[in-house]
């Protein structure tokens, strides 16, 4: 009688492991999937607004610009291709091979375990208490090829957003907090909800990589360095540029008789809670509409997919152990 009840519990724990992995793994992959599909619908529902008709916005209205990038003061020089730009953004990684070694004596192995987990759910009995004992000694590598930021180095001149469709008449531009951008989307990065900076695609106008050979580790990890690798991005003048935000403020500027519109979210910080995000997105990006458009419904997809395909195998497994016990 007790044997059966200490397999009613096994049983129950495996069921309950699967449920809670069900929930978690829906609800990890979810938010992304909320957060693009959300931001899809946006896109897809909104025009783009003409500069002009900006005049007639306030504080606070949610806006959806498309124009080119011109710049207010003269572009800055990048420091690897040397071209001028109004941002650039140059980083230098260290690429190793991290190899992890494990060496296992006689004892009980995952793998065994496994294999007993198996037999017990199949109702076939085990070989014996061998072959949950490693007779010999094992070791195995893993290698993994990691990537650490070493530096980054940023600048940014000032620069707007013109109205790509008029002859360079319009005395209305449009200002993009990108410091504000970066710290939003970092935010989001950190809470594994989205990463916006695949969205803004920057043209990379430098690359190179360094190889160098070295080794460090300890007793059970070697740190291989491959190489290194400088990439250089930048946003140039006459880029196309979405943006999808918030007024944050609106200047008139008297000496030069233009009127400024600011987008961003350094002013207004709920933009920054999770919540708010989700309904109201800050997106910069420098692809046309129809590949941002692909790029968040893509987003949407795969991680739709990973949601509910590891929900349905949770569930399915949690299933699975309580009606083989029958």
């Amino acid at each position: 009688m007790s044997r059966l009840l200490g397999v009613s519990e096994l049983r129950l724990g495996l069921a309950l492991c699967g449920v809670l992995f069900s929930a978690g793994t829906g609800w990890w992959y979810g938010r992304k999937f909320v957060f693009c599909f959300r931001l899809s619908s946006r896109l897809r529902q909104a025009k783009p607004l003409g500069l002009k008709n900006l005049l007639d916005c306030d504080e606070g209205d949610y806006v959806y610009i498309v124009g080119t990038a011109k710049p207010r003061r003269k572009p800055l020089k990048t420091p690897m291709a040397n071209k001028d730009c109004l941002y650039y953004s140059l980083t230098k990684r260290h690429i190793y091979e991290n190899i992890q070694t494990k060496t296992t004596k006689g004892g009980v192995t995952v793998g065994s375990m496994f294999r007993v987990i198996l037999s017990f759910l199949s109702r076939k009995p085990t070989t014996g208490t061998s072959s949950l004992v490693a007779s010999h000694q094992i070791t195995k590598g893993i290698r993994n090829v990691e990537e650490d930021i070493l530096t980054t180095e940023k600048d940014c001149t000032d620069w707007v957003i013109a109205d790509s469709s008029d002859d360079g008449d319009s005395n209305v531009f449009v200002k993009v907090d990108l410091d504000g951008f970066f710290e939003y989307a970092s935010h989001l990065k950190d809470l594994r909800v989205a990463d916006l900076k695949d969205y803004l695609s920057l043209t990379r106008i430098f690359e190179r990589f360094e190889e160098t050979k070295g080794a460090r580790g300890g007793s059970n990890k070697i740190f291989r360095t491959i190489g290194y690798t400088v990439v250089e991005e930048a946003l140039l003048e006459n880029d196309h540029v979405i943006v999808f935000g918030e007024i944050s403020k609106i200047v008139k500027e008297d000496n030069e008789n233009a009127t400024i519109v600011c987008i961003g979210s350094a002013i207004n910080q709920n933009l920054l809670d999770l919540k708010t995000a989700r309904v109201r997105p800050f997106v910069i990006s420098t692809k046309s509409q129809s590949a941002l458009m692909r790029s968040v419904e893509t987003d949407a997809l795969n991680t739709g997919f990973k949601a509910a395909f590891f929900s349905i195998a949770g569930f399915a497994f949690s299933v699975y152990v309580v009606a083989s016990a029958r």
